[in-house]
């Protein structure tokens, strides 16, 4: 069952920004992503399912109302700032990176027969290993 949709309260807002002190981790159970939710006054923990549509059996508010409380809140909250500091990240440094060439890449691997070696020299097609052996 969904939280139907509501604009939440100047108080609710308050106690949300109270779950916030402590940093949301995440955890799966039984195949659900679940967003844990401590507390800031009480420093009892929260299961709250991490698209932020259902609370923790024990959570008084959403057990009576099966509407949004502040530990809901707090996860979208949470998941908003997130995108909002990544979107601001990528606005000032640009995009991530792409990954470098590995060395194997660049340079190429040995061609003897067998040999695992990614350490050749320049335009040489064999390691150092092979290099005498396999060349002449």
């Amino acid at each position: 069952m969904t939280a139907p949709t509501v604009y939440p309260t100047a108080s609710q807002f308050a106690s949300a920004s109270t779950h916030l002190e402590t940093p949301i981790s995440y955890v799966r159970v039984d195949g659900i992503r679940y967003a844990v939710v401590t507390s800031g006054t009480s420093g009892r923990v929260y299961q709250v399912w991490a698209d932020a549509s259902a609370c923790a059996e024990h959570c008084i508010w959403w057990t009576r109302t099966k509407m949004q409380c502040s530990h809901m809140l707090a996860v979208e909250l949470a998941a908003l700032e997130d995108e909002l500091f990544q979107s601001s990240v990528e606005e000032i440094l640009g995009p991530a990176p792409k990954p470098r060439p590995s060395y194997a890449a660049v340079f190429g691997v040995c061609n003897a027969r067998g040999c695992d070696m990614d350490r050749v020299r320049g335009g040489e097609q064999y390691c150092d290993r092979h290099l005498l052996v396999d060349a002449f």
